[in-house]
């Protein structure tokens, strides 16, 4: 794995939006709010909907409920690994599976784990009893 320490945060660096490879970014904003911010920015570029991950003290409710209000995706994995995490491996509660739906944000229909229900009609008879 090769680590890159990056000081910019858009579309012009090729290191900043999500790849699938073993390099990984690294950035060091100086405080808590400017991170949420750059995480915000980097979603926005290549993965809104999608998923972010914050590790902190998880009796924090300020830094959880702050990084929620900011965050446009779908699923915000506490305490987790991102990568298994996401993808509902982590007994963390989410359906497990390896098609995320990223919501209105990413142009999806779900912004849930996409499992079997989503795959099956379904029919809802509706009516009034006589």
């Amino acid at each position: 794995m090769l680590v890159s320490e990056e000081k910019v945060y858009d579309s012009s660096n090729p290191y900043a939006p999500e790849k699938l490879s073993l390099i990984l970014s690294l950035y060091g904003p100086p405080n808590f709010e400017q991170a949420v911010e750059i995480g915000l920015q980097l979603v926005s570029i290549g993965g809104l909907g999608h998923t972010s991950v914050l590790h902190t003290d998880a009796n924090d409710h300020r830094r959880i409920d702050y990084f929620a209000s900011k965050m446009l995706t779908s699923g915000l994995l506490i305490n987790l690994p991102a990568s298994q995490g996401a993808i509902g491996f982590s007994n963390d509660g989410l359906t497990p599976s390896l098609i995320l739906g990223c919501g209105s944000w990413g142009g999806n229909a779900s912004s849930e784990n996409v499992g079997i229900k989503h795959l099956l009609n379904y029919k809802t008879i509706v009516g009034k009893k006589d």
